[in-house]
């Protein structure tokens, strides 16, 4: 039987909506949104679609290293305004951003926060939006999930106290919610949990740590390789991660028209990948000369005098979103350590 009793601290605050945000905003347990009141009847009912002990330690998160139990997780995905139907996703999405690989920074000073992108028949089981305004938080499920793991990474990576530990320079909208579907039904190549080894009808969710994206506009190319050439300057930017750091994974977000015009072209992914690895980069001497000095000294690939936005054309990333328009977008990554992304089966809920 698995266990239902909870063991959070109980806490007494009027019931108005209004006093119950400013009590969580006080504490330091909120993003400066107003929050769903974690009553026990709602935790209760979220704990419900999952067959685990709520007593269960998933992780333990950094900084702090606080052990995340079950309930906890619970607990931020009530306040965050997800569907019951959802936990799974933000669990598995906590034990992503867990793993050594991923490399968590909530403490930097870099923008950077976690990306969710979600594949497989979960998408419509909750109703995630892959299509238009798949980023723009206009849907619940893609709105509130992603908010769900920030409020975990606040709250209990870094124990609640984010108004003064949350260090980035500027930050960024994304960082409070910043999840989306892959449109497997737009794209012309096999998704991105395929390509990683997962069957096509698997659910999965996938963990990036991402920078503000950079859109990117082209309603003139009528060919692939007219395409190519947009795609691979908008990505050469000097100050960004990868192009003055370590270029690490970053993602190309392909909106469907484009994705479209490049596969009647006779591309693949890994076409695509190659042409732009090819015109994407800074020829070395346009660098400052402190900045060459870095790229010299940190072993970064140099390419006949040229620094490449990936060392390796199979180090980008490609997904397909979005609805019709002539858009894409391209993501830097955190690329000053060997960050990488993270994909992981989503468990089926219970029942």
């Amino acid at each position: 039987m698995t266990k239902r009793t909870l063991e959070s601290t109980r806490h007494q605050v009027p019931d108005d909506p209004a006093a119950v945000w400013e009590y969580f905003y006080e504490k330091g347990w909120c993003d400066g949104l107003p929050v769903v009141p974690p009553t026990a009847e709602r935790v209760s009912a979220m704990l419900a679609t999952l067959d685990r002990d709520s007593k269960e330690v998933v992780v333990k998160l950094s900084p702090s290293y606080n052990e995340v139990t079950l309930e906890k997780i619970a607990v931020n995905a009530v306040m965050a305004g997800c569907a019951p139907a959802c936990l799974r996703v933000v669990v598995t999405a906590v034990e992503a951003i867990a793993e050594p690989r991923f490399r968590l920074l909530p403490m930097g000073t870099p923008p950077a926060t976690p990306l969710i992108i979600l594949n497989g028949p979960i998408r419509q089981e909750l109703g995630i939006n892959c299509g238009y305004s798949a980023l723009g938080g206009i849907t619940r499920s893609n709105a509130t999930i992603g908010r769900a793991l920030r409020l975990v990474i606040l709250n209990l990576g870094l124990g609640g106290a984010h108004v003064i530990r949350d260090q980035a320079t500027l930050g960024m909208p994304t960082r409070i919610s910043f999840c989306l579907g892959e449109n497997e039904e737009a794209s012309p190549w096999e998704p991105l949990h395929v390509e990683r080894g997962f069957r096509r009808e698997d659910s999965t969710v996938t963990l990036v740590n991402a920078v503000s994206p950079v859109n990117i506009l082209d309603q003139e190319a009528k060919s692939a390789e007219s395409l190519i050439i947009t795609l691979a300057g908008s990505m050469t930017i000097q100050g960004t991660n990868n192009m003055c750091r370590d270029p690490a994974e970053p993602f190309l977000l392909l909106g469907q028209e484009h994705a479209c015009l490049l596969a009647s072209g006779g591309m693949s992914k890994q076409d695509v990948r190659s042409r732009i690895w090819e015109r994407a980069f800074i020829p070395l001497e346009a660098f400052s000369p402190e900045n060459q000095e870095f790229i010299r000294r940190s072993g970064r690939p140099v390419h006949e005098g040229r620094v490449h936005i990936v060392k390796e054309p199979e180090h980008l990333r490609i997904v397909v979103a979005g609805g019709l328009g002539p858009h894409s977008q391209f993501l830097s990554t955190i690329g000053h350590t060997p960050q990488q992304s993270v994909t992981r089966l989503i468990p089926k809920g219970k029942g």
